[in-house]
């Protein structure tokens, strides 16, 4: 029996914005670890694990949402980029970390707009 549409809703919607800024840290340090910093320069490795935590939060949050996807996708889109702003013009934030995040956020929209399109909608009954 699938989940109740809500609960995915929202469960999804918790992955995007948790996702967004966990996964990044952690496929940074794994990224590290491995030693892509030795093959490539730093800041690229940096740009390379960034892209790929987006890349995996985007469509992990499309694959949880059996419907309204693409409002789910665009509001916590939305809800990433004022937070994002609202650290970088209240914070001390480097613009290189700024970098970072928008290259996070930018492949976390292109991941779940394609997760939109090519995944199949999830038929859920709202209990």
């Amino acid at each position: 029996m699938p989940a109740p549409a809500k609960s995915r809703m929202g469960l999804s919607f918790l992955t995007g914005m948790i996702g967004a800024y966990v996964f990044a840290v952690i496929f940074v340090k794994i990224g590290r670890t491995v030693g892509l910093d030795t093959v490539f320069s730093a800041t690229n490795a940096d740009y390379i694990m960034n892209v790929l935590a987006g890349f995996f939060t985007g469509f992990l949050t499309m694959y949880i949402t059996g419907i309204n996807r693409l409002r789910i996708l665009l509001y916590v889109f939305g809800s990433l980029i004022v937070m994002d702003s609202i650290a970088y013009f209240s914070t001390p934030m480097p613009i290189a970390d700024m970098i970072d995040r928008m290259l996070t956020d930018m492949a976390f929209l292109v991941a779940g707009f394609v997760s939109y399109k090519l995944l199949p909608s999830a038929n859920t009954k709202d209990n």
